[in-house]
């Protein structure tokens, strides 16, 4: 189902004000890398830091505010690859391999 127009524009402006905060973070830190596998890794952790904080529901919103960003400071390399970034399927992974030898989670 497509939204129309004006509820897209609102919807946008009204996750701007929500993510401020990690628009800004994210376009900082993102901008200022120097190699392509400094701006993977923090491409990477500005989305899993939004999805933790905010959850799925409105990350491709996020997605393209924070490629507008990027794109208004001048990356236009790095606000592709946020624009292409898909949404991780999971962070069991990670979460996994952070807990202690013989911790199952449960």
């Amino acid at each position: 189902m497509a939204i129309d127009a004006p509820k897209q524009t609102w919807l946008f402006r009204q996750c701007e004000i929500d993510f401020q905060l990690e628009l800004a973070r994210g376009a900082s830190c993102i901008a200022s890398c120097c190699t392509d596998a400094s701006l993977q890794r923090l491409v990477q952790e500005t989305v899993l830091c939004f999805l933790q904080t905010h959850g799925p529901e409105r990350f491709t919103v996020f997605r393209s505010l924070l490629a507008a960003r990027l794109v208004a400071r001048g990356q236009p390399k790095a606000a592709a690859i946020v624009a292409s970034h898909p949404l991780p399927a999971s962070n069991c992974e990670r979460t996994a391999a952070r807990r202690p030898a013989g911790d199952s989670g449960q």
